[in-house]
């Protein structure tokens, strides 16, 4: 089994780096300067009790891995890291508690960025209905419970969709290895019909690239000859392909 299909291992991983670098503070902790008795028996508690939760993360992450966990080398960097962070928290608490509130907020801010794209499914894909009458083309978004919709003039000039694909490295906490993405934009001559917003910022096909995700955008065209009056098609997207379904007679 590859690493990279075992998004649980990895997390064990991590906390056990976190708890192998917060035990490591403690022992250091021990050494301070003008430390008393009763201060240093309390680190040597802590020490314990932290490598003894080390432990057992690091035997959960092999065992999920199935050993696999060994030839891992891209994790050990950020596990690396992440016992820094747990090390500085606890021997250095004010400039430690800083870093990695920091770096907390850093990841929530990339992170806040994919969710705002909806999982992708192969049994669900995102869809868009599209529909064409004697008067013009009707274009159906569909999300959750509610949907949106447009009527637009057919003028002879075929159809472009566009959705866009992304992926988080799977050595990033928690969501690593999850594929998000929708269709973003349908367009007409290089007139946009609708522009799909995730957040206020704008919408989808403006948004920057962050550090430790990909993004694979798809593109598909409709000509006017495709869809004729009284029919409709559904355009779907698995996160792997942006396609036409079948077309369907119009409701």
């Amino acid at each position: 089994m590859e690493f990279e299909n075992s998004f649980l291992s990895r997390d064990f991983l991590y906390l056990c780096a976190l708890f192998a670098g917060a035990g490591t503070g403690s022992v250091l902790s021990i050494f301070k300067r003008r430390s008393t008795l009763r201060s240093r028996s309390a680190f040597v508690s802590a020490a314990l009790l932290f490598f003894s939760g080390a432990a057992a993360f690091f035997t959960a992450a092999v065992i999920f891995s199935r050993g696999a966990l060994f030839s891992a080398h891209p994790l050990y960097m950020p596990a690396g890291l992440i016992a820094v962070l747990g090390a500085l928290a606890v021997r250095f608490p004010p400039a430690g508690v800083l870093s990695v509130l920091i770096a907390g907020l850093f990841a929530v801010w990339i992170g806040l960025f994919f969710l705002r794209y909806p999982p992708l499914q192969k049994e669900k894909p995102e869809a868009l209905s599209v529909y064409s009458s004697k008067t013009g083309i009707f274009i159906v978004r569909r999300y959750g419970a509610g949907s949106e919709s447009w009527n637009i003039r057919n003028d002879g000039n075929p159809l472009q969709f566009e959705a866009a694909a992304l992926a988080a490295d799977y050595r990033y906490p928690l969501l690593g290895g999850e594929r998000r993405g929708l269709i973003i934009r349908a367009a007409r001559g290089g007139e946009t019909l609708f522009s799909a917003p995730l957040s206020k910022g704008g919408p989808a096909e403006r948004e920057q690239w962050r550090p430790g995700f990909t993004r694979r955008p798809f593109s598909l065209t409709l000509s006017a000859g495709e869809l004729l009056p009284g029919m409709g098609l559904s355009v779907l997207f698995d996160g792997e392909d942006l396609y036409f379904d079948p077309p369907v007679e119009f409701p």
